[in-house]
């Protein structure tokens, strides 16, 4: 459940490029495509933490072309960074292979030459900011990714999770995502309980459109949340998946969330390394503007291991239904 507020790329795109309000023409955004496509003209230099020297340094990026560029800084060495391999000559990714200062740079630049360079004026550099913030958090996420799964970790889970359950972080049921307009749902699975009790609870409540626990994948009712079974989360009348219909970011949609789980902790549900908290996300955001398609993309390439991994692709097995889903 939201219980932070956070500005990112996905809330701030009105009257960017191709958004509501833009003045640029289809050529622009054309152009913007081929230059983040393209190479760096010049040198460019960026900003990144030396681990090693523990401060920010300057790193100077020079294209070779062929989507391939030379990076230095003062004292950190020359390497050569392969973009279209995602790869960089340095130990830390050869022998360690984890993503590199190196890589995080030429990413970061593509994105400021891309539209700092084609658009100069201030938004542009509003907007290369924001692309930078966003390109960082995704590498430090995967940074801190230590190829630990909770599902082969119970004790773990239980402990991590006690630490992060606190009731002192104020719940929000106002303006949660900033604004953003764009409609989402959620699934909330669960394990023991009396599912069905959940279920008759939130019926009287008008919450669920049925007073039982429903099949996996049952017809849904416009407006009405509903609780169904889930093979990997159920068990006889215990556990379930909570789906919701179609939501909008008002107080009544957090309010109504917080009467569900209240509900359902108080039937005995609970959740375990098994359990598993999904957002759907409407994809009209992304329309026809190419940027937002561009950065769409990025995003999957960055966490592209991640999702190979959490298919069980890296232990020699997929995970039931991997292929269906993707």
């Amino acid at each position: 459940m939201p219980k932070r507020r956070s500005n990112t790329i996905a809330n701030t795109t009105e009257g960017l490029i191709g958004g509501s309000g833009s003045n640029l023409s289809e050529g622009i955004i054309e152009d913007l495509v081929n230059a983040v496509n393209g190479r760096l003209d010049n040198i460019v230099t960026v900003q990144g933490l030396s681990r090693t020297r523990n401060r920010i340094e300057d790193i100077n990026i020079v294209s070779l072309g062929n989507n391939r560029y030379e990076v230095s800084s003062t004292e950190g060495g020359t390497y050569i960074v392969d973009m279209n391999e995602n790869s960089c000559e340095c130990s830390q990714y050869v022998y360690r292979n984890e993503c590199c200062r190196h890589l995080i740079a030429v990413r970061e630049a593509l994105g400021e030459v891309a539209e700092v360079d084609t658009i100069n004026n201030v938004e542009a550099t509003r907007r290369a900011r924001d692309i930078r913030d966003e390109i960082n958090r995704n590498i430090r996420g995967e940074e801190q990714d230590d190829n630990h799964f909770y599902t082969d970790n119970e004790a773990d889970f239980d402990n991590d999770f006690a630490e992060i359950n606190d009731d002192s972080i104020e719940y929000e049921y106002e303006n949660v995502l900033n604004g953003n307009k764009s409609t989402f749902g959620v699934e909330l699975e669960f394990v023991g309980g009396d599912a069905n009790a959940i279920a008759r609870e939130l019926y009287d409540l008008g919450i669920v459109s049925f007073p039982r626990r429903l099949g996996y994948h049952s017809r849904s009712e416009p407006g009405k949340w509903k609780l169904e079974r889930d093979g990997s989360v159920s068990d006889g009348d215990a556990g379930g998946e909570i789906v919701s219909p179609i939501l909008k970011d008002t107080p009544e949609t957090w309010e109504q969330i917080k009467v569900i789980c209240d509900v359902a902790k108080r039937h005995g549900a609970r959740v375990d390394q098994r359990c598993g908290g999904h957002v759907h996300i409407n994809m009209e955001k992304l329309d026809t503007a190419r940027q937002r398609w561009r950065r769409f993309f990025k995003t999957i390439e960055v966490y592209e291991d991640c999702i190979y991994r959490a298919a069980g692709g890296d232990l020699g097995r997929v995970r039931s239904n991997a292929r269906h889903y993707a």
